[in-house]
C-alpha cells in the first residue's frame, strides 16, 4: 500500500482512539487532473453546483490547505470539483480531502424532513442526485462504473487500499491546523568562532528568540534575533565588553517530516568596548551575513516542537570577513 493512500486511514485511526467529536467532516478525491477532480456522491450530504469549499492535503505531520474549489457537475455516482482560489497548489491530487462543514442536528432534521415529503422520480427520468431523496438512495447505491474501478477508487480491491467503514461515506479527521501554523520560542545556542573569530574570542553561549511560520507547502520561514556575548581570547586584556547582536532570516526547506536545510540571510552588529591609554573606545561594526544549515525537527506534544540545528555564519564587518559555527535548541510553541 502506497504511502499517501494509507494517510486518511492513520488519520482515521488517530480519530477512533481520542474519541473527539468534530465540527467537519472529510471526503476522499478519488480521481483528480490538473485543477479538477472527483469525489463518490455521499448518501449523508446534498451537494449544490457552485458551491464551495476548501481542499486539504494530510501527511504524518502535516495537513496544508491546497485550494478553495467550486461544485461544478453532481451527478448520481460523482461530484465534480475545480479550483477556484490556489492556497497552497494550483493543481488536487488523488488522496487531497474535501473538507465540508458538518451539519448541525437542527438543519439535518430539516433534511430529512423536505426528504419525506418528496415524491420518488418515474425510472424514466435520469436521477440527479440521489440525496434528494432517501429511498432513491436506499434503491441506488454507489457502485463503481462497469468498466472497471475509477482510477484512484480508495474503495477497490484493486488498488490495494483497504476499505475502513466504506470511504463513501465521511471521514472525520483531526482539525487541519495542527502544523501550518505559526510557532514561536526561545533559542539557546553555542558559538564556535573559525578563522579571525577563534584568535580573538573563545567558544561560548548565545541566547535568542525566533519565529517559525509556513512559507509554502513543507518549507518554513524562520526569523529570529539573538544576543552573543563575546568572550576575549587572552586574559588579561583591554576589551571591557564584546557581544555580537543578530538579526536572521532563514528558509527551511523539509527534506523529510522531521529532516530539513536551512539558508538566508542576516544583519550582524559586533561591538567592542576597550580600554586605550586610560581611554573608553567603543568600535561598532554593522556588517551583512550568509547563513546555511540543517536540522531535525522533533514534535514532542501537538502544540510543541523541538528543533535541532547546526548553521555556519559568514559576515563581513569592514574589508574583513568572519566566520563562526553555531550549534542550537529551540522550544517552539504553536499559536
Amino acid at each position: 500500500m502506497e504511502r499517501k493512500s494509507i494517510l486518511p486511514v492513520l488519520f482515521l485511526i488517530v480519530m477512533v482512539s481520542t474519541g473527539e467529536v468534530l465540527a467537519q467532516t472529510y471526503y476522499p478525491i478519488i480521481a483528480a487532473k490538473g485543477r479538477s477532480g472527483l469525489i463518490r456522491t455521499p448518501v449523508d450530504r446534498v451537494f449544490k453546483v457552485g458551491e464551495e469549499f476548501e481542499v486539504v492535503r494530510p501527511s504524518i505531520d502535516y495537513s496544508w490547505r491546497v485550494a478553495v474549489v467550486r461544485v461544478v457537475l453532481v451527478e448520481k455516482k460523482y461530484i465534480g470539483l475545480k479550483i477556484v482560489k490556489p492556497i497552497n497548489d494550483h493543481r488536487i491530487q488523488k488522496h487531497d480531502l474535501l473538507k465540508v462543514q458538518e451539519l448541525s442536528y437542527e438543519e439535518k432534521l430539516k433534511q430529512l424532513e423536505k426528504k419525506s415529503s418528496l415524491v420518488e422520480p418515474a425510472p424514466s427520468n435520469p436521477p440527479g442526485n440521489h440525496g434528494n431523496s432517501g429511498e432513491l438512495a436506499a434503491k441506488n447505491p454507489v457502485q463503481a462504473p462497469a468498466s472497471g474501478p475509477v482510477a484512484g477508487d480508495l474503495s477497490s480491491p484493486e488498488s490495494g487500499n483497504p476499505a475502513v467503514g466504506g470511504y463513501d461515506q465521511a471521514i472525520p479527521l483531526r482539525p487541519v491546523r495542527r502544523y501550518n501554523r505559526p510557532f514561536i520560542g526561545p533559542v539557546v545556542s553555542l558559538f564556535f568562532p573559525i578563522n579571525q573569530l577563534s584568535s580573538e574570542f573563545q567558544a561560548g553561549p548565545q541566547f535568542g528568540l525566533q519565529l517559525m511560520t509556513p512559507l509554502h507547502k513543507k518549507t518554513f520561514l524562520r526569523v529570529g534575533m539573538s544576543w552573543l556575548p563575546l568572550r576575549p581570547q587572552a586574559a588579561p586584556t583591554a576589551i571591557n565588553r564584546a557581544y555580537l547582536l543578530t538579526l536572521t532570516g532563514t528558509a527551511m526547506p523539509h527534506l523529510t517530516d522531521m529532516v530539513f536545510l536551512e539558508v538566508g540571510a542576516g544583519f550582524y552588529r559586533q561591538v567592542v568596548d576597550q580600554t586605550i591609554l586610560g581611554t573608553t573606545v567603543s568600535s561598532v561594526d554593522n556588517a551583512l551575513a550568509l547563513i546555511g544549515g540543517a536540522g531535525l525537527r522533533l514534535r514532542l506534544m501537538d502544540s510543541g516542537h523541538l528543533i535541532l540545528s547546526a548553521t555556519g555564519n559568514l559576515y563581513f564587518p569592514r574589508d574583513s570577513y568572519r566566520t563562526y559555527l553555531s550549534l542550537a535548541a529551540g522550544w517552539y510553541f504553536g499559536f
